[in-house]
Order: structure tokens, then sequence, then C-alpha cells
């Protein structure tokens, strides 16, 4: 048999010193797949890069872990548009080739935008800044959750014991126009387009107790949990149906 030909994106001189290389990946999860849970997609990234036969490194120690790691976990039922994941490999690796061998394996639901290695200068681990949050507004309320805003955006509405203003970078209802299911087909011009508003706010990311939660915003403004009528929750716990569209971290242009 012949020699197989070795991948084009990895470096495979076993003569090499043992190094690691640390690569920051952007992905975006949603479809069904925003029913799985952190701990599951955890366990799921580490069999993507499995199949697609990327050489993670291992902690040290009795018990050593793929060094894989999620600067934030996104909660259950919620879209995430533009999240983190970094990793550390035994052999380097082209970020972008990379990037392209885990779309071909990965899931439906499941995508990643782009993949950058972090220099050795630069190899604190991703640090989230702030985080934007979108959640819809149901019919007929649009006028109430701008009025909360405003009693927000003033200080006459907040938290016990929490400081909402400086907390809050940004908070705004938008509108967003979009075909409807059965109008996706249809490309002529005069095609109806569905509107829904939404609620997009900025949080300042603060990991300490007492911290502002995106779920503070939602009570404030008078959101709650919208439950499933189809799919994988259908007729479960109501779950929160809206999107991360993004986490900003310390140091990336």
């Amino acid at each position: 048999m012949g020699n197989k030909k070795k991948k084009s994106w990895q470096n495979n001189d076993s003569s090499a010193p043992e190094t690691r290389h640390r690569i920051r990946l952007r992905f975006q999860k949603d479809g069904d797949l925003r029913f799985l849970g952190h701990r599951d997609l955890m366990n799921y990234m580490l069999r993507l890069l499995k199949v697609a036969k990327v050489q993670v490194a291992m902690s040290q120690g009795f018990h050593p872990k793929p060094k894989v790691s999620f600067p934030s976990a996104l909660p259950l039922g919620v879209d995430g548009l533009n999240e983190i994941m970094e990793l550390e490999t035994a052999i380097e690796y082209n970020p972008v080739e990379l990037q392209e061998s885990l779309n071909a394996c990965s899931a439906s639901g499941l995508r990643f935008h782009s993949a950058q290695t972090i220099p050795e200068t630069g190899r604190k681990k991703a640090r989230p800044v702030s985080y934007t949050w979108r959640f819809p507004i149901p019919a007929g309320m649009r006028s109430d959750v701008q009025g909360k805003i405003a009693q927000i955006q003033s200080g006459q509405l907040s938290c016990e014991n929490k400081n909402v203003q400086s907390a809050v970078l940004d908070m705004s209802v938008v509108t967003q126009f979009s075909p409807s299911e059965s109008e996706q087909n249809d490309d002529s011009e005069d095609a109806p387009l569905l509107k829904e508003d939404f609620l997009r706010f900025t949080l300042k990311a603060d990991e300490t107790q007492g911290a502002v939660t995106y779920k503070d915003i939602l009570n404030l403004t008078g959101l709650t949990p919208v439950p499933e009528t189809s799919g994988p929750a259908a007729g479960l716990t109501p779950l929160l149906r809206g999107t991360r569209e993004k986490i900003e971290i310390s140091g990336e242009e």
C-alpha cells in the first residue's frame, strides 16, 4: 500500500520540539442545537475535534484533560451567533484550514466563522468584556418595553442592590423584516415581509456575585420565557427564545 497523503495543515515533523499552539475559533450554534446544554456542547466539541483528527494538547498531572476552553457558557435555548472556543494543539495548524476541516465534520446548527492563532506574546485566555443580547418582543408590547427602557436609562427602574445603569452599555428596540415561512420561496418584489421587534442590549461582563445579568434586564422590561410549540422541547419548561449576538473580549481589535 502506498503512503497516505499527509494533510497540508498539519506539521508532522516528529523531530520538532514539543510546543503548544493556541487557536481561537468563533462559531455559531443555533437551530435544534440551541437545546444542547453547555456540558453536552463541550463533549460534542471534543468528539468533533477527534473526528477531524486534531491533535489537542493535554493538561499535566494524574488526570490529563484536553486543553479546550470556552470563556462563557451559552444559556439553554438561546442561539449563539459569535461564540468563542479556544484550544491548544500539540502540533502547528493552519487556522483557516483547521476551520474548514471542522466545518466539514460538524452537524447542522454549528458553524465556525473564523480561526486565528494566538501569538506567544498573547497567550492569556480570552476574557469577556461585554455581551450583546437580542430577545423578541411579543406583539403589542413594543411601547411598554420602550417605556421600561427609558425608566432604566433614567435610573427610575433598577434591581435591588444592583447598579443597572453602569452595567448597561447600550439598549434599544430594533425592528427586523424577514420573509415569512410561506413566502421564503417567493422572489417577487411584492412578497410580504414578517415584521418582528426585538430588545437588543449590551451588558458589561461581570462574573461577581450580584452582577447585572441578562435575566435582570428581561425581568425589568417585562419579557418572559416563551414556551416551545414544536421541536424537541415542545411541552417542556419554557425556554428563553433569544440570541447572544456577540462576545467582546479584551485585547481583540
